[in-house]
């Protein structure tokens, strides 16, 4: 039995977006995005996908050379498939224009290693998608170690390498989360944990004196539910049965959305993502920001 029975399909855009079977409403209206001047958005730009290999990375890898991208490096830890994609896509785009470094998000000698290959082979790193990660509640040290782990050693390793006060231009990192960091799952309670930690850390790391000092972008982008083996896998890798049917209950009858789709939503973030701003990608439409309040008194319930 597949996680998301449903296929996907268009959604009147007045309609609100179904995370679950509850609803959510739509802080801000869809406007669809692009131009003849954002085709190009990453022309002479690099950029580093981790977790590029397959699915929506490899989407994002694709993007970015579809949009002028001078240089990607696919950063994952599958070997084979990594290299093959690669050779796929500098066949599609033109030769030398991707590279693929094996990696290991949650090894800070590896992900390093990554950014100096590219920087060797390219000269410089503009972009780092941090799209790497697992959905394995079951093993949820892991989870944890590789979903917030590696968002925290991308994010770092990118200011240090982008940054203008040391040997880069400034540059963006957008980091990978899941809509349910904002509205947990039940049936993936270290799924939710991990994504909610990846939201607040891009918050954090893009706010203050940071963009000013570095010139580096920090920006959440959570996806809504997505065709991907990992999701279709997940009532596997919850903690127990328990767990197991109370997912397959909150995600009875979900849309999810192509890979593709979220990858072309990539020039709106760039072209319009403040630092520390938070995204949702849900349902196929373009991404759209959405305003997570701050202040603890607004959030008091009465009495």
């Amino acid at each position: 039995m597949h996680l998301f029975s449903k296929p996907f399909g268009q959604i009147p855009q007045n309609l609100q977006y179904n995370f679950t079977r509850r609803w959510y409403a739509r802080t801000k209206p869809i406007a669809r995005c692009g131009n003849a001047n954002s085709n190009k958005i990453l022309r002479d730009k690099v950029a580093i996908v981790t977790g590029g290999a397959s699915g929506i990375g490899c989407e994002f890898v694709r993007e970015c050379l579809r949009r002028g991208a001078a240089g990607v490096t696919i950063a994952d830890i599958r070997h084979c498939d990594g290299q093959r994609t690669a050779e796929l896509l500098s066949k599609e785009f033109g030769k030398g224009r991707c590279m693929f470094v094996k990696c290991d998000v949650t090894k800070n000698e590896l992900f390093d290693f990554v950014f100096k290959q590219t920087v060797k082979r390219f000269g410089r790193v503009d972009l780092l998608i941090n799209n790497a990660g697992m959905l394995n509640d079951r093993k949820w040290e892991h989870t944890i170690a590789t979903n917030i782990g590696g968002c925290v050693l991308g994010s770092l390793l990118a200011i240090q390498y982008m940054s203008r006060s040391c040997i880069g231009k400034g540059g963006t990192v957008i980091n990978i989360a899941s809509v349910y960091g904002i509205a947990p799952l039940c049936g993936l309670p270290i799924y939710s944990l991990a994504s909610a930690g990846i939201i607040s850390l891009s918050k954090s790391l893009g706010r203050g004196s940071q963009y000013d000092r570095t010139g580096v972008k920090i920006i959440a982008l959570c996806l809504g539910p997505t065709c991907t083996p990992m999701l279709d896998t997940a009532p596997d890798r919850t903690m127990n049965d328990k767990f197991k049917t109370e997912l397959f209950e909150e995600l009875e009858d979900v849309e999810k959305q192509p890979p593709v789709k979220v990858a072309k939503g990539l020039t709106k973030l760039l072209k319009r993502a403040q630092t520390g701003s938070v995204w949702v990608a849900c349902n196929g439409y373009p991404p759209f920001e959405i305003d997570l309040p701050e202040d603890i008194d607004a959030l008091r319930k009465n009495d």
